[in-house]
């Protein structure tokens, strides 16, 4: 095979570098650009993409933080949340966490070892999360960790691999790097429900006071509840209807809710109670439950029966709260 060999830059001349030709008895003169061609890092030629697998191949994976363990799962295109709790995923969350990642290109490779890439801090380096992809091909499993004290850059491995992906951590799906991130991948869904299926809407204060509307199966008009005196507001009640078809919450603040958290929370007895009965054969009555304020005017809140805590925006709990019926 030829060998070419280049040396230090020329004397007085310094946009050259020295050359030894093949065969070793001759030496010329390049320039730099050309000798700067081939003076590159075996790593710099390297592919610096995590993966090569596509999007919609992966069928299921586990992000593991900590002691919490999420698994989502992919069928029919459709993903679900299986773990902490069976529930419904976000779609476009979760879509875009699988697409981000499987996107992910590093800044700098080092194959070297798997303690660390050049000029980055000595600390400990405790994991911020463990992966799994499962695929029809196979399983991939890899770990992200800190790589600096300012933040900028995480370090990813993949298991049995002593090659060092270090990334920009704008870049990673801040569900693999933050508990709030997690959560958003449940979807933020508080009630779902057809207008025209609604017969009955309840609200109860805890300062004291309760309304009530109701109207017959298939009629367009509302009425006042049996003991509710005054006058329905018309624009209000449309408001809320509106509101209760696609009732979305601001986040959700944790999953698996215990006894205590709902004391914790203001939900055992509700600053705001919402019932909602609905004419379907699976379904009687919806119930949210708002507590405690959680800041900005915003509130916690609950669908009894569902163990999510979810934060209401101030607009949404305005628009629950508003009062039907004004006295005459």
């Amino acid at each position: 095979p030829a060998k070419i060999v280049f040396g230090r830059p020329l004397d007085g001349i310094a946009d050259q570098s020295y050359i030894l030709l093949q065969g070793g008895d001759a030496i010329g003169a390049v320039s730099n650009s050309v000798a700067d061609v081939f003076r590159i890092q075996p790593s710099e030629l390297r592919d610096t993409r995590l993966f090569s697998e596509l999007p919609g191949r992966v069928r299921r994976f586990h992000i593991y933080s900590g002691d919490l363990l999420y698994v989502l799962t992919q069928t029919n295109s459709l993903w679900r949340l299986e773990a902490p709790v069976s529930d419904v995923a976000d779609q476009a969350v979760v879509k875009d966490t699988v697409e981000r990642l499987l996107r992910l290109d590093a800044e700098s490779v080092d194959d070297s070892s798997s303690d660390g890439p050049p000029h980055t801090d000595s600390g400990e380096r405790l994991p911020v999360s463990y992966v799994e992809l499962f695929t029809e091909q196979g399983e991939t499993r890899l770990m992200i960790a800190p790589d600096d004290r300012e933040g900028k850059f995480l370090r990813v491995t993949f298991t049995n691999a002593t090659t060092v992906f270090r990334v920009a951590s704008s870049n990673v799906p801040s569900a693999l790097v933050s508990s709030a991130g997690l959560l958003g991948l449940r979807d933020k869904t508080v009630l779902a429900l057809q207008a025209e299926s609604l017969r009955r809407i309840t609200l109860k204060w805890e300062r004291g006071g309760a309304e009530a509307v109701e109207r017959e199966a298939k009629a367009a008009v509302w009425r006042l509840g049996e003991g509710v005196s005054g006058r329905l507001v018309p624009e209000r009640l449309s408001a809320l209807l509106a509101l209760l078809e696609a009732l979305k919450a601001d986040r959700i603040e944790k999953l698996g809710l215990t006894a205590g958290d709902q004391d914790a929370y203001g939900l055992r007895v509700p600053w705001l109670e919402v019932s909602v009965d609905v004419d379907a054969a699976d379904t009687v009555r919806k119930t949210v439950l708002v507590g405690k304020e959680a800041g900005f005017g915003k509130r916690y809140a609950m669908v009894r029966g569902l163990d999510v805590l979810f934060v209401l925006s101030g607009e949404m709990v305005a628009g629950l709260s508003a009062h039907l019926v004004e006295t005459l």
